[in-house]
C-alpha cells in the first residue's frame, strides 16, 4: 500500500484526525519495525521504539517537506530514535565501554572462509547478526549493513571511542565466522 504524505493528510493529523494518524501508523510500522528488529531482541524494546518514533513523527509531521522521501524521512526518525533508546538504557552501556582491545583488525574474508556465503538466505545472516551482543550488533549493523559510515561516525553517534567501535566490529566478524562455519560443518555432515 502506496501512501502519498501531502498537505491534505499533513493537515489532518496536526488537526488530530484519528483516522488519518492510524492509516499513518500502519503504513509507517513496517518501516519502524524493520530497523528496530535489527537491534533488539526484545519485543517491548522493539515497540517501545517504534511506537516513541511515531509520536515524534506526528509531533514533527510539519518538518515534513511534500515531495520528499517519506520513509527515508521517518527511517532517520526511527533510526535516532533508536540511537537515544539505546544510550538511555542501562544494560546497553555496560556493554559499550571497550577501550583496550587487540588493534588487529580482520575482515569477513581475510581467511577466505566467508567468501562464498551464496548458501546462506538472508533471514539466516539476520538470526546469526541477532545472536551477536546487542552492543556489538547495534555497531556491526551501523557500520557494516547500513554502510557509507566511518568509524569516526559511528563514534560520534554512539558516543563511543573510535577504538570500541573497531573492537566491537571485529568481535562480530569473528563470532560470524565462527557461526558460519559452523552452519558449514554441520550442512557438510548432514
Amino acid at each position: 500500500m502506496l501512501m502519498l504524505i501531502d498537505e491534505e493528510i499533513i493537515k489532518a493529523i496536526k488537526k488530530n484526525d484519528r483516522r488519518t494518524i492510524l492509516q499513518l501508523y500502519e503504513y509507517s510500522f513496517n518501516k519502524m519495525m524493520g530497523l528496530t528488529v535489527r537491534y533488539f531482541k526484545n519485543e517491548e524494546e522493539k515497540m517501545s521504539v517504534v511506537n516513541n518514533s511515531f509520536i515524534k513523527i506526528i509531533d514533527n509531521i510539519s518538518s515534513f517537506r511534500v515531495g520528499t522521501n517519506y520513509l527515508a524521512w521517518i527511517g532517520r526518525i526511527t533510526y535516532n530514535e533508536i540511537i537515544n533508546f539505546i544510550s538511555k538504557e542501562k544494560k546497553y552501556k555496560n556493554f559499550m565501554n571497550f577501550d583496550k582491545y587487540d588493534t588487529e583488525i580482520t575482515t569477513l574474508t581475510d581467511d577466505g572462509h566467508v567468501n562464498n556465503v551464496e548458501w546462506i538466505d538472508e533471514k539466516e545472516i539476520l538470526e546469526l547478526i541477532h545472536k551477536l551482543p546487542s552492543a556489538t550488533r547495534i555497531v556491526f549493523d551501523m557500520y557494516v549493513i547500513e554502510g557509507d559510515v566511518t568509524y569516526k561516525e559511528v563514534s560520534k553517534t554512539l558516543k563511543i571511542s573510535i577504538e570500541t567501535v573497531k573492537w566491537h566490529l571485529k568481535v562480530a566478524r569473528k563470532q560470524l565466522k565462527e557461526q558460519i562455519n559452523k552452519r558449514k560443518e554441520y550442512e557438510y555432515r548432514g
